[in-house]
Formats: structure tokens, C-alpha cells, sequence
């Protein structure tokens, strides 16, 4: 009897290890894609794999059908000659083997390059106002960027600051050899926000303010903004939330050294805060008028606003 179950257990463990070894061994390639780089010869491609396998002693082997190979997961190859070129991927892994065919076709001497971009604003187009640029051409071998205020860039990703109120007509130049393709949009940018409003105030402060009850003061330069309808709230956890839509009543769209301020206070004393959060308007400019504005005091004390502006 214990014999029986000795072999019994020698069949399972067996069964188990070669299931084991054929899971280490499984490889599937789902497809191999390839995205030509520039416009003429010699031609620079980018071949991709997409595939699945267990992690382990995994081998690439790629023919790129002009007698040049690699070992790379996702490499790169340069044709020197025009062509249709039968490229093949070799994967091993342990003793499973698969392989995938694809064509690669660069019959002609060139390809047309194709010029387009995008781009977004970092918070809003209020002068000055800080735009992200991002080229998206194809078969271009260099750019180059035109803001339309006499400065521009190379650099495929990038950003500028339009520090002046109009409208600039941006262009971007694809370039390839001889091949340059352009394409120019409008970028309008507005004059400086004449109104602030204040959307939402959430502060945090250490914990020897726990359970304490208190209150929102909110100042521009010397003048009381503080809405009537905020109330006192018991500070159990932080952050904190006051929300509202107050515009400032007392601020005239100078941008200058008068503080927008934040003072909290302990409900029971009203007469000295225990925090202060303050910045000039001037940096509200400065850092291009953000939608959320964090105010830092060190040692557990900060603040974040929500804001709007018109």
C-alpha cells in the first residue's frame, strides 16, 4: 500500500513539472508592426513586437531581409537600398519556438512628409499665458517651431509664454533633405482676468488643531472678502472645505503687490489667527493664472484655493 502511494506520487509530481515546463515555454506573437522614421533613403525603420511569454531565458532573433539581424525585443534598422524587404521575428523561450513574418515596403526613393501638431494650454489664455506644443508629423527629420512673437524652437515637445494679449499665427515646419512642409494655426491669447473668484479654500494644519472649531477670513490687501455665507466648521480631520463662488469686490485687475489672503482662526478667538496663507497677486500672473493655487507655510500648514477667473 505505501508503495503504491509512493508512485503515486512520483506520476503527479511528474505531471506537475512537465505542465510547469510547457507554461514556461508558451509564446504567442500576436503581431509585429514597423513605422518608417524619415522621408528618403537610406531609411531608418522602427520595428515593434507585440507578444506574449512567460518571463524568463527569452531570445529575439530578427532578419531584416538585407542581411543585417539583432537581438533587440523592438529594434531599429536602416535601408540602404529601395525595396520590399520580407522581414522575419524568431522568438525562443526554453524550447518553444515561434516566428512571424511581416513585409516591409520602400519601393520609392521618398515619401511625401505630412506636417501636423497639437496643443493645449496650461490652465488658460489669459496674457501672459503659457502654451504645450507637440509635434506630431510623420517622416520628418527635423522641425521647426514658429510662435509667431519672434521666438521659436526645435524641440519636438515644448512649451512657450505669450506674455502679451493678440493673435499669433504659429507654424510648424516638417523638414526632410529638400522636403519642407508647413502648417500655421491662430493662437489668440486674452488680456489679463479683471475678476478673481474664489470657488473653494481647504487648508491643512497639524494635528494640535484637531476637534477645534474654526473660521475663514478672507482679505484683499486691507479689505474684508469674506462671504456671509460660509460658516464655522469643526476641523475633526484635514483637509478642510469652505466652497463658495465669491468674486473680490475689492480687487481691480492689478495684478501687483497686495496680498490675496487667507486667515484662520479658532472660533473662540477671533482676534489672532493661527494660520495666515498669503500670496501677491502678482504671482497669480506669474504662475499664469491657475485654476488650483497652492500656498505652502512649512511645518504642517498649507492651504490649496480653487479659483476662477473673468
Amino acid at each position: 500500500m505505501k508503495l503504491n502511494i509512493f508512485f503515486l506520487i512520483v506520476i503527479f509530481s511528474l505531471l506537475f513539472i512537465t505542465a510547469c515546463n510547457k507554461e514556461k515555454g508558451r509564446i504567442v506573437i500576436h503581431d509585429v508592426t514597423y513605422e518608417i522614421q524619415n522621408c528618403k533613403l537610406p531609411y531608418i525603420v522602427k520595428f515593434v513586437s507585440d507578444l506574449t511569454y512567460k518571463e524568463g531565458d527569452v531570445e529575439f532573433i530578427w532578419d531584416f531581409g538585407d542581411g543585417q539581424t539583432s537581438r533587440s525585443r523592438n529594434p531599429i534598422n536602416i535601408y540602404k537600398e529601395k525595396g520590399i524587404y520580407n522581414v522575419k521575428l524568431t522568438v525562443n523561450n526554453y524550447d518553444k519556438t515561434e516566428e512571424i513574418n511581416v513585409a516591409v515596403d520602400i519601393r520609392n526613393e521618398s515619401i511625401p512628409v505630412i506636417a501636423d501638431f497639437d496643443y493645449e494650454t496650461i490652465y488658460n489664455y489669459y496674457a501672459p499665458a503659457e502654451i504645450k506644443f507637440r509635434n506630431t508629423s510623420v517622416y520628418e527629420s527635423s522641425i521647426l517651431w514658429n510662435f509667431g512673437d519672434g521666438f521659436g524652437s526645435n524641440d519636438t515637445v515644448t512649451s512657450h509664454i505669450y506674455e502679451n494679449p493678440g493673435e499669433y499665427d504659429l507654424v510648424l515646419s516638417a523638414i526632410c533633405g529638400d522636403d519642407t512642409v508647413s502648417v500655421t494655426t491662430k493662437i489668440k491669447i486674452l488680456p489679463p482676468p479683471e475678476n478673481i473668484a474664489i470657488k473653494r479654500v481647504s487648508i491643512w494644519m497639524p494635528s494640535q488643531h484637531n476637534n477645534k472649531n474654526i473660521d475663514l477670513k478672507i482679505l484683499y490687501d486691507i479689505f474684508d472678502e469674506t462671504p456671509n455665507t460660509i460658516s464655522t466648521i469643526n476641523a475633526g480631520s484635514y483637509p478642510v472645505h469652505w466652497n463658495m463662488y465669491e468674486e473680490l469686490f475689492f480687487f481691480d485687475g492689478d495684478y501687483n503687490e497686495e496680498n490675496l489672503q487667507f486667515e484662520i482662526y479658532e472660533h473662540s478667538n477671533n482676534f489672532s489667527p493661527i494660520a495666515t496663507f498669503a500670496i501677491p497677486t502678482y504671482r497669480i500672473s506669474e504662475l499664469h493664472y491657475p485654476n488650483i493655487l497652492t500656498i505652502d507655510n512649512g511645518n504642517g500648514y498649507s492651504a490649496e484655493i480653487a479659483l476662477d477667473y473673468k
